[in-house]
């Protein structure tokens, strides 16, 4: 029963699957690369909706997670390792919880304000005004309800922010071009 795939155990482990070694794939040249059908095309609203819920979610625990961290070591009145580990556990999963939950809504609320906006705007030159808008309008929906002055402040804030992020993916863009480019 043993092969060359790998005898030392006495075992042909390519009957498991292709990962390991089960299937002949045909050899490629150096400048080949070959895809699947429909691979590197643009991602669906749901791809590009649990991505960045799930990043801005993660991100924002794992920063608040930290400030809560911090919050419970500088709380000096627990005398007992219990419950020193106590505070900080409470403080560590509490700010996670209140920063990374408001985070991960709004990342769901702007994706769906960018599929809108791609929807009604498909030319690449629209891009970045889609995405400035996008900011625009999940400040506008996250504030609303708290007066005028706290809904042009979110607005604003949103627009900045996405802007922002505009900003700083065509700067490396355009780094990452010229690092590509062969030196003269």
């Amino acid at each position: 029963m043993a092969s060359s795939n790998n005898d030392s155990f006495g075992f042909d482990f390519s009957k498991l699957g292709p990962v390991l070694g089960g299937y002949d794939l045909p050899a490629m040249e150096d400048d080949v690369l070959v895809l699947p059908e429909g691979f590197g095309t643009e991602k669906s609203f749901f791809d590009r909706a649990w991505y960045n819920t799930g990043l801005s979610f993660g991100s924002a625990a794992v920063i608040g997670g930290s400030y809560g961290f911090l919050e419970g070591m500088r709380q000096t009145g627990r005398t007992t390792f219990k419950l020193r580990m106590n505070a900080i556990i409470n403080s560590t999963t509490s700010r996670a919880r209140r920063v990374g939950n408001p985070v991960g809504v709004l990342a769901i609320v702007a994706t769906s304000f960018y599929e809108i906006g791609t929807s009604y705007f498909p030319e690449r030159h629209n891009q970045t005004l889609v995405t400035i808008g996008t900011g625009a309008a999940t400040g506008f929906l996250y504030n609303i309800t708290s007066g005028i002055r706290h809904t042009l402040a979110g607005t604003i804030a949103g627009a900045t922010v996405m802007g922002g992020a505009v900003l700083l993916n065509k700067v490396w863009e355009k780094r990452q071009l010229k690092a590509a480019l062969p030196k003269k």
